[in-house]
Protein backbone atom coordinates (compact mmCIF):
# COMPACT_ATOMS: atom_id res chain seq x y z
CA UNK A 1 0.00 0.00 0.00
CA UNK A 2 2.66 2.60 0.73
CA UNK A 3 4.28 1.64 -2.72
CA UNK A 4 1.02 2.19 -4.85
CA UNK A 5 0.20 5.36 -2.80
CA UNK A 6 3.35 6.68 -2.64
CA UNK A 7 4.03 6.50 -6.23
CA UNK A 8 0.61 7.88 -6.62
CA UNK A 9 1.61 11.12 -4.79
CA UNK A 10 4.38 12.33 -7.11
CA UNK A 11 3.20 10.52 -10.30
CA UNK A 12 1.60 13.62 -11.53
CA UNK A 13 4.65 15.72 -10.74
CA UNK A 14 7.09 13.32 -12.22
CA UNK A 15 4.87 13.38 -15.44
CA UNK A 16 4.98 16.83 -16.01
CA UNK A 17 8.63 16.85 -15.01
CA UNK A 18 9.82 14.63 -17.39
CA UNK A 19 7.09 15.24 -20.28
CA UNK A 20 5.96 18.34 -19.37
CA UNK A 21 2.33 17.29 -19.17
CA UNK A 22 -0.37 19.38 -17.97
CA UNK A 23 -3.86 18.43 -16.07
CA UNK A 24 -4.93 17.39 -19.77
CA UNK A 25 -2.71 14.74 -21.18
CA UNK A 26 -2.35 13.24 -17.10
CA UNK A 27 -6.44 13.02 -17.32
CA UNK A 28 -6.45 10.82 -20.32
CA UNK A 29 -4.06 8.98 -19.16
CA UNK A 30 -5.41 8.29 -16.02
CA UNK A 31 -8.46 7.86 -16.78
CA UNK A 32 -7.00 5.43 -19.56
CA UNK A 33 -5.48 3.84 -16.34
CA UNK A 34 -8.25 3.42 -14.74
CA UNK A 35 -10.81 2.24 -17.21
CA UNK A 36 -8.31 -0.60 -18.61
CA UNK A 37 -7.60 -1.58 -14.76
CA UNK A 38 -11.44 -1.83 -13.85
CA UNK A 39 -12.26 -3.76 -17.01
CA UNK A 40 -9.44 -6.80 -16.23
CA UNK A 41 -10.54 -6.76 -12.21
CA UNK A 42 -14.07 -7.35 -13.29
CA UNK A 43 -13.60 -9.63 -16.53
CA UNK A 44 -9.88 -11.18 -16.54
CA UNK A 45 -9.09 -11.83 -13.12
CA UNK A 46 -12.98 -13.82 -11.97
CA UNK A 47 -11.73 -15.71 -15.28
CA UNK A 48 -8.97 -16.47 -14.54
CA UNK A 49 -9.50 -17.03 -10.82
CA UNK A 50 -12.55 -19.73 -11.94
CA UNK A 51 -11.55 -21.33 -15.07
CA UNK A 52 -8.07 -21.45 -14.92
CA UNK A 53 -7.64 -21.95 -11.13
CA UNK A 54 -4.79 -19.47 -10.24
CA UNK A 55 -5.24 -19.12 -6.81
CA UNK A 56 -5.70 -15.38 -5.12
CA UNK A 57 -2.46 -14.87 -4.68
CA UNK A 58 -0.30 -15.98 -7.25
CA UNK A 59 -3.24 -13.22 -8.93
CA UNK A 60 -1.98 -10.73 -6.56
CA UNK A 61 2.22 -11.53 -7.27
CA UNK A 62 0.85 -11.42 -11.07
CA UNK A 63 -0.14 -7.69 -9.98
CA UNK A 64 2.99 -7.17 -8.28
CA UNK A 65 4.80 -8.43 -11.50
CA UNK A 66 2.89 -5.71 -13.38
CA UNK A 67 3.20 -3.20 -10.79
CA UNK A 68 7.54 -3.77 -10.81
CA UNK A 69 6.92 -3.16 -14.70
CA UNK A 70 5.53 -0.03 -15.10
CA UNK A 71 8.00 1.15 -12.38
CA UNK A 72 11.13 0.15 -14.12
CA UNK A 73 8.98 1.59 -17.50
CA UNK A 74 8.48 5.02 -15.44
CA UNK A 75 12.14 5.02 -14.35
CA UNK A 76 13.43 5.40 -17.86
CA UNK A 77 10.63 7.36 -19.03
CA UNK A 78 11.14 9.20 -22.32
CA UNK A 79 8.48 10.18 -24.30
CA UNK A 80 4.32 10.28 -24.05
CA UNK A 81 3.98 6.54 -25.92
CA UNK A 82 6.04 4.77 -23.66
CA UNK A 83 4.37 6.21 -20.71
CA UNK A 84 0.92 5.08 -22.75
CA UNK A 85 2.82 1.82 -23.25
CA UNK A 86 2.90 1.13 -19.72
CA UNK A 87 -1.30 0.95 -19.60
CA UNK A 88 -0.74 -2.56 -20.71
CA UNK A 89 0.80 -3.56 -17.47
CA UNK A 90 -1.18 -0.98 -15.06
CA UNK A 91 -3.96 -2.81 -16.10
CA UNK A 92 -2.85 -5.53 -13.89
CA UNK A 93 -2.14 -3.85 -10.68
CA UNK A 94 -5.70 -4.05 -8.90
CA UNK A 95 -4.94 -7.96 -8.87
CA UNK A 96 -2.40 -6.97 -6.00
CA UNK A 97 -4.94 -5.87 -3.22
CA UNK A 98 -7.76 -7.52 -4.94
CA UNK A 99 -5.91 -10.92 -4.32
CA UNK A 100 -4.82 -10.26 -0.86
CA UNK A 101 -7.91 -9.15 0.16
CA UNK A 102 -9.42 -12.37 -0.87
CA UNK A 103 -6.88 -14.58 0.18
CA UNK A 104 -6.84 -13.09 3.73
CA UNK A 105 -10.83 -13.33 4.09
CA UNK A 106 -9.94 -16.85 3.72
CA UNK A 107 -7.86 -16.77 7.06
CA UNK A 108 -10.98 -15.39 9.34
CA UNK A 109 -14.09 -16.77 9.81
CA UNK A 110 -17.44 -15.33 8.06
CA UNK A 111 -18.03 -13.43 11.35
CA UNK A 112 -15.01 -11.90 11.63
CA UNK A 113 -14.57 -10.40 8.31
CA UNK A 114 -15.80 -7.13 9.33
CA UNK A 115 -12.96 -6.51 11.68
CA UNK A 116 -10.30 -7.43 9.04
CA UNK A 117 -11.44 -5.24 6.40
CA UNK A 118 -11.86 -2.38 9.22
CA UNK A 119 -8.33 -3.56 9.96
CA UNK A 120 -6.79 -3.09 6.24
CA UNK A 121 -8.73 0.06 5.83
CA UNK A 122 -7.63 1.80 8.84
CA UNK A 123 -4.06 0.51 7.83
CA UNK A 124 -4.50 2.11 4.79
CA UNK A 125 -5.34 5.22 6.24
CA UNK A 126 -1.84 5.45 7.94
CA UNK A 127 -0.02 4.15 4.82
CA UNK A 128 -1.71 6.80 3.09
CA UNK A 129 0.12 9.53 5.57
CA UNK A 130 3.27 8.26 5.92
CA UNK A 131 3.90 7.48 1.83
CA UNK A 132 2.82 11.18 1.11
CA UNK A 133 4.99 12.17 3.59
CA UNK A 134 8.41 9.73 2.54
CA UNK A 135 7.41 10.11 -1.15
CA UNK A 136 7.02 13.68 -1.36
CA UNK A 137 9.94 14.07 0.90
CA UNK A 138 12.52 11.91 -0.98
CA UNK A 139 11.25 12.58 -5.00
CA UNK A 140 12.50 16.26 -4.86
CA UNK A 141 15.70 15.43 -3.18
CA UNK A 142 16.68 12.72 -6.47
CA UNK A 143 15.73 15.37 -9.57
CA UNK A 144 19.14 16.82 -9.22
CA UNK A 145 21.06 13.11 -10.45
CA UNK A 146 17.95 10.87 -11.64
CA UNK A 147 14.70 11.67 -11.15
CA UNK A 148 14.06 7.66 -11.94
CA UNK A 149 15.45 7.20 -8.53
CA UNK A 150 12.08 6.55 -6.53
CA UNK A 151 11.03 4.17 -9.22
CA UNK A 152 13.67 2.08 -9.33
CA UNK A 153 14.02 1.82 -5.63
CA UNK A 154 10.30 0.88 -5.11
CA UNK A 155 10.60 -1.78 -7.52
CA UNK A 156 13.54 -3.18 -5.84
CA UNK A 157 11.16 -3.36 -2.28
CA UNK A 158 8.57 -4.41 -4.39
CA UNK A 159 10.47 -7.87 -4.59
CA UNK A 160 10.02 -8.10 -1.10
CA UNK A 161 6.14 -8.90 -1.37
CA UNK A 162 6.61 -11.13 -4.00
CA UNK A 163 9.26 -13.39 -1.69
CA UNK A 164 7.16 -13.62 1.01
CA UNK A 165 4.15 -14.65 -0.61
CA UNK A 166 5.76 -17.14 -2.77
Amino acid sequence: MVFSIGIDDIFYSYLRYKLSWDDKPYGWYNGLGCAFSSITIIFLYPYLHRKKNVNDVMLSIYGLIARITILLMFAFLFSSWWAYMALIPTAFTRFILTGLRAASSRLVEDNEQGKLFSLISVINGIMSIAATLIFNGFYPLTLSFFSGTVFLVVAGLCLIPIMLLL
